[in-house]
């Protein structure tokens, strides 16, 4: 919608999923390393040098791609903020509709684990 003129109000830049390279960082922050692969949500990620809050961001290893790795943070947060929404517990039974997409494929896994 933000890239075809459609979105109400002001979107801001096109994107957010990310899967770079860390090429600076600020203090304080452990989980992340300069040169590190990174996933997760940022702002105007389809530019060439994009920012992020770093509480956003997570180490991926050599078993993803950036093109895969791209693909999970909006699918797993909307995700792991739905069923918490829910307030599944151990032993819960969850009913998945239309469970073959992206976050339905996220949402079997999740509750799986």
């Amino acid at each position: 919608l933000n890239v075809l003129g459609v979105y109400p109000g002001e979107p801001g830049e096109p994107g957010s999923d990310c899967a770079a390279h860390i090429a600076d960082k600020g203090t304080g922050i452990p989980h992340l390393s300069v040169g590190d692969a990174a996933l997760g949500h940022g702002l105007a990620v389809l530019s060439s040098l994009s920012k992020s809050d770093a509480r956003l961001m997570a180490a991926i290893t050599d078993s993803l791609s950036f093109e895969q790795a791209c693909t999970l943070p909006t699918t797993w947060c909307t995700v792991h903020t739905s069923l918490l929404t829910a307030r599944l517990g151990a032993g819960c039974e969850a009913f998945l509709h239309a469970g073959a997409g992206g976050v339905g494929l996220a949402s079997q896994e999740y509750c799986h684990l």
